[in-house]
């Protein structure tokens, strides 16, 4: 059941004003912080810019060429403080975007790039397929990988030239459709990312091109009595110790020679979820991860948030909430996290708004 807010995590007061003029709940797909700020992905509702200092908010809205507003879906904050976003067509499904925020005008921009390649409307992903907070990345030199049409793609915003990092022969229809890229992280010059055809884990080296299928490891998600979590196999990310782990259920392991194997997780139960329908106790689907400066997992599940600590090997629910939420840190080692729904409200047991959480040093 849920127990509340625990005491680490503080409330926000003005960020409730937020919510106010909200009619259910503040979506939220995912979101980035800095020092002052927090810019919210909501959606089809837009970006939310909002100052934790004041409390003053601002929303913004991305068209296509039809005048018609983006569904945002990833927003990433680069090394040099540059604002990006990926973006669907409402109008055209599977029709992705790239924008950047331009400072000076105040406003986001879609990004039209020399080599025109973000400017094709065929092949196109479902971006439905996509992990939210997790589709975008930044290299060491300051490119932006992405997914697109099927393959990787890196933008370099120096000389704006866009590129496929993919062999064309890796995209493969079916249907007329394309199996796009889901989940992206970057670690130590490599590119690992879930593709939304099978359960495998993939990785390209960004300077010899090496593309490598890791499969999957033997673990739940092979079991055919839980492919109710297919999706759940989607999210990736890489711990403060450079394992590469595929949900909560399995991770790659690098060892002395630098060969990667899969090292099996005994399932904790912190993401045991109670299935209403079945009066059933089920291991809980998976919607993203997140890695912390200081190299801790956090897992975004129904059940809550779920940390993991890299040093003691140790879980904890650390925000023990059933409602869809996102996470982010500052460059100050602050977790930020933002609950959207107001069912709870008049039940006493959260409050919606914008919670921090300052990292130990």
């Amino acid at each position: 059941m849920i127990l509340g807010v625990p005491s680490w995590w503080e409330l926000q007061p003005k960020s409730t004003s937020l919510f106010e003029s909200e009619e259910h709940y503040l979506s939220v797909a995912d979101t980035v912080a800095t020092d002052e700020e927090i810019w919210l992905a909501r959606g089809r509702e837009g970006i939310l810019r909002y100052n934790n200092q004041t409390g003053e908010h601002k929303y913004y809205s991305i068209q296509d060429e039809r005048n018609e507003p983006f569904r945002n879906i990833d927003i990433l904050l680069s090394e040099n403080g540059t604002l990006w976003v990926l973006m669907e067509s409402i109008n055209k499904m599977g029709y992705v975007a790239l924008a950047r925020y331009n400072p000076i005008k105040d406003t986001f921009e879609v990004i039209t790039d020399k080599s025109s390649i973000l400017q094709q409307r065929e092949m196109q992903d479902n971006a439905a397929n996509y992990v939210d907070s997790q589709v975008l990345a930044e290299t060491d030199d300051g490119k932006i990988i992405m997914p697109f049409a099927g393959r990787l793609l890196v933008y370099d915003p120096m000389t704006n030239m866009a590129e496929y990092l993919l062999p064309e022969d890796f995209v493969t229809p079916q249907l007329n459709r394309y199996y796009p890229i889901t989940a992206i992280a970057i670690s130590e010059n490599q590119v690992w990312f879930t593709v939304a055809k099978d359960m495998d884990l993939r990785s390209l080296n960004l300077e010899t091109r090496e593309l490598k299928n890791y499969g999957h490891a033997q673990s739940i998600l092979a079991d055919p009595n839980w492919r109710s979590l297919d999706m759940s196999y989607r999210p990736i990310a890489i711990d403060g110790r450079g394992r590469v782990w595929m949900g909560y259920f399995t991770r790659l392991v690098k060892d002395e020679d630098g060969n990667y194997s899969w090292e099996q997780i005994s399932l904790p139960p912190h993401f045991v979820n109670r299935d209403i329908e079945r009066n059933a106790y089920v291991w809980g689907r998976l919607r993203s991860i997140y890695t912390s400066s200081d190299g801790d997992l956090w897992f975004n599940t129904p059940v809550g948030l779920i940390k993991y600590d890299v040093d003691t090997d140790s879980w904890c629910n650390s925000m023990p909430v059933e409602e869809f939420f996102v996470v982010t840190e500052d460059e100050n080692n602050t977790l930020w996290l933002v609950l959207g729904d107001k069912k709870w409200l008049t039940l006493g047991r959260y409050s919606a708004g914008i919670y921090k959480y300052p990292l130990q040093p």
